[in-house]
């Protein structure tokens, strides 16, 4: 996809209550198909899994919501959903966030240069968290889901709160765990059968109505991925 095409749209197929649910937006980019998500907190913009092309990220933010971007959310160590995390940051100070396991991955620059494919810059980690933790971005809150599988330190991001109630829907963050009809590769250094098979199980736990919004291709619910791809992993172990 080319910069100049680059266009925000919703990511909800019907019209929805923004007092219940956050204003959350995103573009595709890529080969791979990355989908870049952004969402207004009320006191600034939070970019999830930022791919590529920072200045027009910026630019959308800007335009889009008004507010500058304060957050950065990772769901993982991966190249193709952190390559724009150094220069946002460095353009806006934003508080970039991601697992405490994957963050020696994006942060140490020796770690970055041994990668087989060092496609991102390092940049420091201000905010590592693990499987449980709980923060707090504006008006939403977001629970930390360990879900490791593709990579050690995979985590996914479930919005529990927001203007102090529960929303309409819960909404995930899955990264690159879960995705409509399958998971991601567990091949890859990091990657781990068995640790996929603990994570299906976790997200398990979660409501049908849970709207879930991977790190590429089509969103899905708990409910179409249940009896199918949950199923299957939580099955072979």
């Amino acid at each position: 996809m080319q910069e100049q095409n680059i266009a925000l749209s919703s990511v909800y197929p019907t019209e929805v209550d923004f007092d219940e649910v956050p204003d959350i937006r995103y573009f595709v980019i890529g080969f791979l198909r990355n989908n870049v998500f952004m969402f207004d907190t009320q006191d600034g913009v939070v970019v999830v899994d930022p791919s590529a092309v920072a200045e027009k990220i910026i630019d959308l933010a800007k335009e889009q919501f008004g507010k500058p971007i304060t957050h950065i959310i990772c769901t993982h160590n991966h190249s193709d959903h952190v390559k724009g995390i150094a220069d946002i940051k460095q353009a806006t100070g934003a508080v970039v966030i991601a697992s405490q396991t994957d963050s020696p991955l994006i942060e140490d620059p020796e770690l970055v240069r041994q990668r087989i494919m060092p496609l991102h810059k390092a940049c420091h980690v201000d905010v590592k968290v693990n499987g449980g933790d709980v923060i707090e971005l504006g008006q939403s809150t977001w629970e930390v889901i360990a879900t490791p599988g593709h990579t050690s330190g995979g985590i996914c991001f479930l919005l529990t709160k927001y203007k102090g109630k529960k929303p309409t829907f819960p909404i995930l963050f899955s990264g690159d765990t879960l995705f409509a009809g399958t998971t991601g590769r567990t091949d890859f250094v990091g990657g781990s059968d068995r640790d996929m098979s603990q994570s299906m199980a976790r997200l398990a736990t979660l409501p049908d109505n849970t709207f879930v919004l991977p790190g590429h291709y089509a969103f899905t619910t708990i409910a179409a991925e249940r009896p199918t791809t949950i199923a299957f992993w939580t099955s072979r172990f």
